[in-house]
């Protein structure tokens, strides 16, 4: 058992730390300000877990005076408070509804805070139960928030995710305090429900030896499946397979999540209001672009979009001026061109003229039409 909660255990650093890494170099990621924290601090505490095997455990107590045993319990027990309270951030950061600091406070540090201030009033051998509690209440306001929230969650894309990833919680800190009752431990001076790789010596009785399998199991197939979905990692834009790019679209993508200029004095009330929706914004303009592009929908002007996308006009305005790296009229040419590209992929081409396709996007001059059509798609009509 002991050198598979090792393996397992590098396993779990690495997928978390490599998958973290990405969502904090990637700009369009929606989960930065909380499941990437998440996972790098899983990342540290597997990492530290690790240090059991190879760390000189008399030179770590010699210069940092500090035993190893301790270090790693206080950063776990740490990672244990911490952990509901991610959860929740990522609720809050992406509520339609508007926190201020004071509702943000109450929201995400009391539940730790009055946890704390509990244990204080009960025996230490009752910390265990205690933290199961706060870890339950967590995990159920989660998934209240989550199915309050559904509509939007499905909008863009990540419902099932946040979805197993919530059960998948509760149904963890449920088994690991089962297996802790079963075993009479539950009944412990440590605020922990899963103890560290280490906290028993290797090659002894290592009884909560399953848990923490589990719990490494859980933090590789996590990592994985995002990793896969690199939608969730990047943006459905860069990786919709529906909408037919060309090469030169992929290089040079008209859309980012982070300011392509400075902001001007007259648009910093609007931006500190929508800073936290600006990815979901983008990602809701770009399904309206997509469904545009396959010929589903109309869009004459920027009112349009704001309509289909349920936002102030303002605010789409801000969204193509600060991150959108072509002006209005010029994205609509590019989208006009790649929508005539998808035409020509249906079959317009069989049973009507290049000209009758210029025509269709107000061109009528061909050379013109041909023109705008080949710097977005790399060919002509006839040859695309």
């Amino acid at each position: 058992m002991d050198i598979i909660l090792i393996i397992t255990s590098a396993f779990a650093a690495i997928s978390c730390l490599y998958i973290s890494v990405i969502m904090f170099s990637n700009k369009g990621r929606l989960f930065v300000n909380s499941l990437s924290y998440l996972l790098l601090l899983f990342s540290i505490s597997k990492f530290i877990d690790i240090g059991n095997v190879i760390v000189n455990k008399s030179q770590f107590l010699y210069y940092l005076n500090i035993s190893y045993n301790n270090f790693q319990e206080y950063f776990v027990s740490f990672l244990s408070l911490l952990v509901p309270v991610l959860c929740l951030k990522f609720f809050t950061d992406h509520w339609k509804t508007k926190l201020n600091k004071k509702q943000r406070f109450v929201l995400l540090f009391l539940p730790p805070i009055i946890t704390i201030l509990i244990s204080f009033l009960f025996e230490k051998i009752y910390y265990s139960t205690i933290i199961y509690v706060y870890y339950q209440l967590i995990g159920l306001l989660s998934l209240f928030l989550l199915m309050k929230n559904r509509k939007y969650f499905i909008q863009i894309s990540v419902f099932d995710l946040l979805f197993a990833v919530i059960i998948t919680y509760n149904m963890f800190t449920f088994i690991a305090y089962y297996y802790l009752f079963i075993n009479d431990v539950y009944l412990s001076n440590s605020i922990l429900i899963v103890q560290p790789l280490g906290s028993v010596p290797l090659g002894t009785d290592n009884s909560g030896g399953i848990i923490k399998l589990l719990l490494n199991f859980i933090l590789i197939v996590l990592p994985t499946y995002i990793l896969l979905k690199p939608n969730l990692l990047y943006g459905d834009y860069f990786f919709n397979a529906d909408i037919a790019r060309s090469k030169s679209e992929s290089k040079n993508n008209h859309w980012s999540s982070s300011k392509n200029k400075q902001i001007l004095k007259k648009d910093l009330r609007l931006y500190k209001e929508i800073k936290l929706d600006i990815s979901s914004i983008i990602f809701k303009i770009i399904k309206v672009e997509k469904n545009y592009i396959n010929n589903k929908l109309i869009i004459y002007k920027i009112e349009n979009i704001a309509l289909l996308v349920d936002e102030n006009t303002k605010v789409v305005e801000f969204i193509f001026n600060y991150h959108n790296n072509l002006s209005f009229s010029k994205y609509m040419i590019k989208i006009n061109m790649l929508k005539a590209g998808q035409l020509i992929e249906s079959g317009y081409l069989k049973q009507n003229s290049v000209n009758d396709l210029a025509n269709m996007f107000g061109y009528s001059s061909r050379s013109a039409f041909y023109s705008k059509f080949k710097e977005f798609n790399d060919s002509a009509p006839s040859q695309y």
